[in-house]
């Protein structure tokens, strides 16, 4: 190989890192709390509780859930945004986070097949599962800023 392509792949890879080290710091600087690395949690004066839910949990208010997994960059960078609205709005939205590590299995997989089966979220991540009075709304997929989960849960509201 030429030096030229050397210099290339050494460019890429300290990127790559670079990427991986930034959202790391990014999370871990931040006054929330980190990132679990599996389970099912709700928010409850504040805090991350250990919640349990089925399929989809009853309520006559917004329920959004939240599919993140624990091995996924774009995940953990965007939890500090989910998680400090979900504390914006406790009260007035239910929010459960469903966070998967692979391997998958048990009651998170089940949770995992139901999404899956009944057409609502096609396996990607981040994913945010939306249910008004019980009934499906939406699904967002991808990463998005703290002004636009907003100005989303607004419009449903």
């Amino acid at each position: 190989m030429r030096v030229n392509t050397w210099i290339i792949i050494v460019v890429s890879l300290a990127i790559i890192i670079g990427v991986y080290v930034y959202q790391y710091y990014a999370v871990q600087s931040t006054s929330i709390e980190p990132m679990p690395s599996k389970g099912i949690f709700i928010i409850e004066n504040g805090h991350l509780k250990p919640a349990n839910i089925t399929k989809i949990p009853p309520s006559n208010n917004t329920v959004i859930i939240a599919l993140l997994l624990s091995t996924c960059p774009h995940c953990r960078a965007f939890w500090p945004t989910l998680y400090k609205v979900a504390r914006e709005m406790e009260g007035k939205i239910k929010f459960y986070f469903i966070i998967f590590r692979p391997p998958v299995s048990g009651h998170m997989r089940e949770i995992a097949y139901y999404f899956y089966n009944k057409k609502l979220w096609d396996g990607s991540v981040p994913a945010l599962i939306v249910y008004k009075n019980g009934s499906y709304v939406a699904t967002w997929v991808g990463r998005m800023s703290e002004e636009e989960l907003l100005s989303r849960i607004k419009e449903i509201s």
